[in-house]
């Protein structure tokens, strides 16, 4: 055993050694950091790429839907002029300091099918603006989509209320 230790020590004072275990921790730390960036990178690749497809299939399926707002025999409607089956609304009604107040529409129940038309109670109350955003289902996915740049904006009463 001293004799091992004893050649260990030589070995440590000889100058070639020195350099050998530089060169192999440096090689070894330079694979360990081109593993990790590696990784992060893959992980970078994937979710941008997830978010482009997400967006890209909201942006495809939202390009066909439409949803017009109207008055009809003093009755609030709401009319699906899309492509697509509208499963929900959401209603943003935002009051003069700007505050949001949102839920879903009541009686669009099963949705509104393409060219249908629900009448709504849709009241203005406070609220200086309203915004009815639609709701579609992607059935690949088996999620919803909202279309918040298809949603249709009302500041003021469309039925005259003022009539019996």
């Amino acid at each position: 055993k001293k004799e091992i230790l004893l050649r260990f020590l030589q070995m440590l004072k000889k100058k070639g050694v020195s350099p050998l275990i530089a060169t192999v921790l440096l090689i070894g730390f330079t694979v360990a950091m081109a593993f990790l960036v590696s990784k992060w990178g893959f992980k970078i690749t994937r979710s941008s790429l997830e978010t482009i497809e997400d967006y890209a299939t909201q942006s495809l399926y939202c390009d066909e839907v439409s949803v017009d707002v109207y008055c009809k025999e003093d009755q609030k409607k709401i009319k699906n002029r899309g492509a697509f089956k509208i499963s929900k609304i959401v209603i943003r009604k935002f009051d003069e300091g700007g505050k949001v107040d949102s839920g879903y529409m009541e009686g669009v129940g099963d949705g509104i099918g393409v060219n249908d038309e629900i009448t709504t109670t849709l009241d203005f109350g406070n609220s200086k603006k309203i915004e009815i955003i639609p709701i579609i289902f992607d059935d690949k996915k088996n999620e919803e989509i909202a279309c918040l740049e298809k949603k249709f904006v009302l500041i003021g009463e469309i039925c005259n209320e003022d009539v019996e």
